[in-house]
């Protein structure tokens, strides 16, 4: 087995990239370019690009992909065309010898349609398209390394999904399997089988099997064996116990940002599990229980490679990247921060290759290391993994999560609360999912809330959203059980029709006073709210006003000449005699006045 990394900053960061890969010793980089339909040939950036990669890396093998974000050779003039682009690169660097056909093409980010008419699936679309470029490739270089299918590790298999439509990888396989039965083609698809087995959360130990039949991580290399035997035993295209390898294209486990690096990166963080890059002193190394929680990077990636040597058919894992990306939306899972500096993780990391590479891994001592008690041949006789003690059975058939938009999508200012639903089955009266995590995204903040025991998780956005339209996503990430699922939705905020108003000015302190007199007719909030301590006074001008529909609380918001933002809410407590004031800004109040001192309601 060899180690290698997924990244493609060697096409524009070269020198510092390939410095990190020699010191690392790592043995391959694959890198990725972007085509664009009807392409034939490289581009002259394109090129530039991987020429200086060949060039830049005479130590590591060049692995290459050609992909493109949904829009994939679905005819076969376009088929012909992508495949000649792929003949093109390796025709004007001789160095690349080996292959990637697309890019997890079970995803809707990558392929689409997912599904479509018979002879219109992913699978099946996808099955023309690696024959045509296997043959053509071959054609011109019979020494040509063709790899796929790059599955990903998980899909929802539905097609009605909201905006994750997708296949599983056991699915999409077996598709793939129909597929080349159904061409009656003798020749092969794949020299290489390829698969990105990324964990469910980045804190899941390696070897973690999954009770889900539709994960293919890690732990599951048994599911993925068998799952090929079916597909293909007895055809031309042959499999891992006969001479076919696994390589592991795209694997990662992602960091948390130290506060140190913080100002070097943006955006949120939406994949579960990030984990510190290292942890002192290093954790004993031992066989932790399957369930633990990972405590760093480091002991992640060292247990990986271990695992992986040990694994049987499995020639090549790919660590995705080697440098973090700055979008925190993006991947952090690489061996450097974003300005270069090594992580905690870089000399474990280091350490696990470098003993991959002598071959000196003692496969009795890793955690979770398998071994194969019957040939992958044939459905009959597919192969069990063995030498770990917490396999779990298959459940039957997986039901499908889906989440489900139930707040407002049109609220006054103030008074916004999304709520979504989670349940398990194919409608929004499925069974409710409890205690599971919604991903409530919008602009830059997220909130995660717990669903309660009828599915239901809710937030009401703080500070308030400002008028105008927003997009929200909600994802759930998925778990060991459920798949992931979400859904995007638009929520508009207004301004009330109504008004709230002071009788005179309040006394909020021995010092302070207050006065507002706002209003809007449903559309423009006019009016001011104005401070006064002592000898100062503070104007703000009222811009956005909501009033609740029972009249028991209000928002107000504005700016003074100075450019400070005002929040005001109003609150009746005390069964109403009483009204709550808090004011953030320039300065911040919390006090409770008369209520027949406020005015406040919808008109």
């Amino acid at each position: 087995m060899f180690v290698g990394v997924s990244d493609d900053a060697f096409e524009w960061n070269t020198g510092p990239m390939v410095a990190a890969a020699n010191d690392l010793g790592l043995r391959a980089v694959r890198v990725a370019l972007t085509w664009t339909p009807s392409e034939r040939t490289l581009t002259p950036t394109d090129a530039s690009a991987l020429g200086r990669v060949v060039g830049g890396a005479p130590n590591q093998r060049i692995v290459l992909a050609a992909l493109n974000q949904g829009d994939p050779p679905l005819d076969p003039a376009s088929r012909d065309a992508y495949c000649s682009f792929l003949a093109d690169a390796v025709t004007r660097f001789p160095r690349i010898n080996d292959v990637v056909i697309w890019n997890e093409p079970n995803l809707s980010g990558f392929w689409r349609p997912q599904y479509g008419p018979p002879g219109q699936s992913a699978p099946e679309q996808y099955e023309a398209l690696a024959a045509y470029c296997y043959d053509l490739l071959h054609a011109m270089r019979s020494s040509i390394n063709v790899i796929g299918p790059a599955t990903s590790v998980w899909g929802n298999d539905n097609p009605n999904a909201f905006d994750n439509i997708s296949h599983s990888p056991t699915t999409f396989i077996q598709g793939l399997g129909a597929a080349y039965r159904a061409s009656g083609r003798t020749a092969p698809l794949f020299d290489t089988i390829g698969h990105h087995p990324y964990p469910t959360s980045s804190s899941e130990r390696p070897w973690t099997v999954h009770s889900d039949p539709a994960i293919i991580s890690l732990g599951d290399l048994g599911r993925l064996l068998s799952v090929l035997s079916d597909a293909f035993s007895g055809t031309g295209q042959k499999l891992p116990d006969q001479g076919v390898p696994i390589w592991y294209l795209e694997t990662g486990y992602q960091t948390m940002i130290p506060a140190s690096k913080s100002q070097l990166y943006f955006g949120i963080e939406t994949w579960p599990g990030a984990l510190p890059d290292a942890v002192s002193p290093e954790p004993p190394r031992a066989h932790p229980p399957d369930s633990s929680q990972a405590p760093d990077q480091a002991t992640q990636l060292a247990d990986e490679l271990l695992l992986t040597y040990c694994q049987p058919y499995v020639a090549a894992d790919f660590n995705f990247m080697l440098e973090d990306e700055p979008s925190l939306g993006g991947w952090q899972s690489g061996l450097l921060w974003v300005d270069g500096t090594q992580k905690g993780s870089y000399q474990p990391f280091k350490a696990a290759v470098a003993a991959v590479n002598s071959g000196s891994v003692d496969c009795g001592q890793v955690a979770g290391a398998p071994f194969v008690t019957a040939p992958a041949t044939s459905a009959a006789n597919s192969p069990t993994l063995g030498s770990h003690p917490s396999t779990k059975p298959a459940p039957p058939k997986r039901s499908l999560t889906k989440v489900t938009y139930t707040g407002a999508r049109r609220a006054p200012f103030g008074f916004l609360e999304l709520r979504a639903r989670l349940t398990r089955g194919a409608t929004s009266s499925g069974v409710p999912l409890r205690n599971r995590q919604l991903l409530f995204v919008v602009g830059k903040t997220a909130y995660v809330v717990k669903t309660n025991k009828a599915g239901i998780a809710h937030v009401a956005p703080d500070p308030p959203l400002p008028r105008g339209t927003h997009k929200i996503a909600i994802r759930f990430q998925g778990d060991e059980l459920d798949m992931g699922s979400g859904l995007r939705v638009n929520a508009r905020i207004v301004n009330s029709r109504g008004h709230v108003r002071s009788k005179g000015a309040l006394k909020l302190s021995a010092h302070r006073k207050l006065t507002l007199d706002a209003s809007s007719d449903g559309k423009v909030a006019q009016g001011s709210v104005t401070l006064r301590a002592g000898t100062d006074r503070q104007a703000v001008s009222v811009k956005e006003l909501g009033v609740s529909s029972n009249d028991a609380e209000a928002w107000l918001r504005g700016s003074d000449g100075h450019r400070h933002r005002y929040l005001v809410h109003l609150q009746r407590v005390a069964h109403g005699r009483k009204v709550r004031v808090e004011i953030v800004g320039a300065v911040k109040l919390d006090v409770t006045v008369p209520a027949k001192q406020l005015s406040f309601a919808r008109s």
